[in-house]
Formats: C-alpha cells, sequence, structure tokens
C-alpha cells in the first residue's frame, strides 16, 4: 500500500513563509505591548533593553546582586519586602542613612575602597556608561562588579562568601 505523505512533506515554502511572517508578527507585537505596558514603578531601567546586557556576561552570582539593586529587590537593608518589612533601613557599615543602591556607591565607610575605582563606575544613571554596551561599558562593570563582591555587597544574610560556602556555624 502507498504511504501518504506527511503534513510536513506537504508544506509549501509559501506556507512556511506565511507561517514565519505571522510568528514574527505576534513577536512584535508582544514586544511592542511589553514596552508600551506599565513597569512597577521601582523599576528605572527601560527598554531598550539590550542597552544593559554587559552585566549580564558576569558570573551568575555577581549578575544576580547588580540585576536585584537596579530592581530595588535586593538584600540591601532599605530594599524591602513582604517577608522583612519591620527591619531596620538603616546601612549596618556607616549607620548615616538608608542603606540603597545610591547610598552604597557614597557610603563614608566604603570611601577607601572606592578610591582606586573610576569615578564614572558609580554613576548610576540609567542612560549612564555604565549600562551600555561596548568596551568602556563592560570595564565599568566589572570595575562595579568586582566593588560589590569585594566590600559584600547585596549579599545573603548567613551566608558565607558565596551561597555555595556556608558558614562552619551552619549544620547540614
Amino acid at each position: 500500500m502507498p504511504r501518504r505523505p506527511t503534513r510536513l512533506a506537504q508544506v509549501t515554502p509559501r506556507d512556511a513563509e506565511g507561517h514565519f511572517r505571522a510568528k514574527e508578527r505576534v513577536r512584535k507585537d508582544m514586544h511592542q505591548a511589553w514596552i508600551d505596558g506599565g513597569f512597577p514603578s521601582y523599576y528605572n531601567y527601560r527598554p531598550p533593553f539590550r542597552e544593559c546586557w554587559n552585566f549580564m556576561t558576569l558570573p551568575k552570582f555577581a549578575a544576580g546582586r547588580i540585576h536585584q539593586m537596579r530592581a530595588n529587590k535586593s538584600y540591601l537593608m532599605a530594599q524591602t519586602d513582604w517577608s522583612n518589612q519591620d527591619r531596620d533601613p538603616t546601612c549596618p557599615r556607616c549607620r548615616e542613612g538608608p542603606e540603597t543602591l545610591q547610598h552604597i556607591v557614597e557610603c563614608p565607610s566604603l570611601e577607601a575602597a572606592r578610591r582606586c575605582i573610576p569615578t564614572e563606575t558609580f554613576n548610576l544613571d540609567p542612560s549612564s556608561e555604565l549600562w551600555k554596551n561596548g568596551k568602556k561599558g563592560l570595564r565599568l562593570v566589572k570595575d562595579f562588579a568586582s566593588y560589590v563582591l569585594k566590600n559584600r555587597i547585596n549579599f545573603p544574610v548567613d551566608v558565607g562568601m558565596f551561597p555555595f560556602m556556608r558558614n562552619a556555624d551552619l549544620s547540614s
């Protein structure tokens, strides 16, 4: 008995082109709806979203710390959520103000750590060179990540150097 051709074998190049165009149109419409949609008030970094991807090339732990701080959803004391609304937002290093992303680049107790890093690294404006693609942006974001990691900024509470290295007093 002869076999019937499969549906895939019956697809013409015209059908494939139409499918591709429809899929691309849906993707563009969804992306536009995402851009036009309301962003949470705490997130200042708007599309074009690929402008800030330099920090995503960093190791996962560093990239996560930076992204959390930018989204105001981190372990910084002033960035609270439903589970920690009652904690004191004061910076544990200097006790002079709330510990926010802006404060960690101005904190008096971290001044010595900032001396050897270019000042443009600490320009946190969404349009600054820190968040742009290119060699300069990559250098700046690496410097910023180094500053964050060396000073243990935005690290989870009661965790060792990195999440996979627990403190000696914790039992498994």
